[in-house]
This record gives structure tokens, sequence and C-alpha cells, in this order.
């Protein structure tokens, strides 16, 4: 039969795609970082105890970072959330500071930041691609159009 394959050639279409696969795994996406000349706020979250349940103490292995945009009038800033991870060498338990609760999960821009959108947009009746501009001429040119961005995930839910 015309475009059937057979149990070889099927398996080794099969095998030489997992082997593809595994040689060249898909990429995740980048976000570009946000401006190096934008002024940084250090905010160090620690767990509450750095003791294991077990007694022993605990070690650090690394850190998990993250940054948030926010706007103060006439200012840009990022938070700098850095959250310290710690193992216990004999029972292997991990333990790390919760992520702080964020207006839009996995989002960039802090509650300053939506509020100024906002009030921009509905209050003083600018349009979203005017504060696009405004953000471009700020340092923000080369990212996703931010005041759009921030709009459409505050209201898509």
């Amino acid at each position: 039969m015309p475009g059937v394959l057979s149990a070889p050639a099927l398996w080794q279409l099969a095998t030489s795609a997992v082997f593809f696969l595994s040689l060249n795994p898909p990429q995740k996406p980048k976000r570009t970082p946000l401006p190096a000349e934008f002024p940084r706020t250090l905010i160090h979250r620690e767990p509450d105890n750095i003791h294991c349940a077990c007694g022993c103490a605990l070690k650090r292995i690394g850190e998990d970072v993250s940054e948030k945009l926010d706007y103060t009038p006439g200012v840009f800033t990022v938070e700098r959330h850095v959250r310290d991870k710690w193992v216990c060498d004999d029972c292997e338990t991990l333990i790390q500071a919760p992520v702080p609760a964020q207006v839009i999960d996995k989002g960039i821009p802090t509650a300053g930041l939506l509020a100024h959108v906002m009030i921009a947009k509905f209050a003083d009746h600018l349009p979203l691609y005017r504060q696009e501009s405004i953000f471009g001429r700020a340092g923000l040119a080369n990212r996703q159009p931010m005041p759009s961005a921030v709009f459409h995930h505050s209201f898509s839910r």
C-alpha cells in the first residue's frame, strides 16, 4: 500500500526523531533584559528558618533572581528580587522563601507601573501608542510595547 510505512521503517523514523530532539532541545524564548541604566532596588528574601527539621544547619546552594519594572512619577526603577536556596546535607531538604504575590503572574510590571498606565489611559486620556513612545524615549524602546501588553494582560482574565 502506498503511503504506509513498515514496522522497521517506522521504528527507524521514531528513533531518528528522538535522537534529533535530544541533540537539539527546543529553545525557550528569552526576554530582553531591562536596561542597565535604570536604578535598581535590591529586595533580598530569606526563609524564616535556616535550620532543617532534622536539626542540621542548612547550606546555601544558589539563588533565584527576578526583576520587576516599577514607575514612580518621572523615573523608571527596577526591583531586583533575590531568593536564596538552602539545602540540608543530611536529609537533602531544599528550603526557599516563597515567591511574593504579583499583580500579573510571571510578569515584569509592578503595581505602580500598572497604576500609571491605567491612570494615563483613563484619567488623562493618553492613548496606549503615545505611552509606548514615552516609554521608548525612557529607554524601553527595544521591548514589547509595554503599555499595550500591560493593558491586555490586565483585562484578558
